[in-house]
């Protein structure tokens, strides 16, 4: 029996043939309900998260139960990093500058919001937001390997998780600027983006001293994972260009 000719085939069919099986079958992207699109999902379960953090933690503060020694003692160093100074927290003791106890720098972040609005309910939304914004990463990655079930489970377990929910009834700590930074370092190397993971690691060395072996950690992964790339081993996740391009 002979051969069909590739030229007689139909568009239709020539098509079929060069696309991927994904995108022949998925279909229009009209016939996805919105809650299953990946940046919808991310970003909706980032909202409700961002709320829940600011429900807690600023009831708390206007009910007058916060801990009051960390929040006062960042609040403190955030204030002087607003008028140009240096972190400087008289409940520390008389001049004492705050980069002399703990190394975090990054703190100046938050240093043009409370310009804007002087209160320690700034720091608790800032770290609401922060903590939130981590959802995201994981999501998107979890909604592209695995299916947009496995990533609202993804979401919903990690901004439900212990240790996030402990550090919101805590008030507030410096570590809440490494939870966006190590969600999104970790999603990138998990999908293969070597250069993208090493960048967003990089800022954890100015959050507090200690996250230094983290980010040791981090690093030892890529350095491993770039030189199986280089020799061939596996490629890059979803990466069909040249092996030198996969990095």
């Amino acid at each position: 029996m002979p051969e069909p000719d590739p030229k007689a085939a139909s568009p239709e069919m020539s098509r079929s043939l060069t696309q991927p099986v994904a995108e022949v079958s998925a279909g229009p992207a009209e016939t996805v309900p919105l809650w299953q699109r990946p940046r919808v999902q991310a970003w909706t379960l980032a909202a409700v998260f961002f709320a829940a953090y600011c429900a807690i933690s600023v009831r708390r503060q206007l009910r007058f139960q916060s801990t009051g020694y960390d929040l006062g003692i960042f609040e403190q160093a955030i204030r002087a990093y607003a008028h140009g100074g240096l972190p400087v927290t008289p409940l520390k003791g008389p001049g004492f500058d705050l980069l002399g106890d703990h190394f975090h720098p990054l703190l100046v972040v938050f240093a043009p919001f409370y310009r804007v609005f002087p209160s320690p309910v700034t720091l608790l939304v800032g770290q609401a937001a922060l903590t939130a914004v981590a959802v995201v990463p994981l999501v998107l990655w979890a909604h592209r390997v695995r299916g947009p079930r496995v990533s609202a489970w993804v979401g919903v377990s990690f901004g439900a998780s212990w240790g996030l929910a402990e550090m919101i009834h805590f008030d507030f700590h410096e570590v809440c600027m490494a939870v966006p930074l190590l969600a999104f370092a970790l999603a990138a190397a998990g999908q293969g983006r070597w250069r993208a993971a090493a960048l967003w690691g990089l800022p954890l060395l100015l959050v507090k001293e200690d996250l230094g072996l983290t980010l040791a950690m981090l690093g030892g992964y890529l350095v491993r994972a770039g030189r199986n790339v280089s020799a061939g081993r596996w490629r890059r996740p979803g990466c069909s260009a040249p092996r030198w391009r996969c990095w």
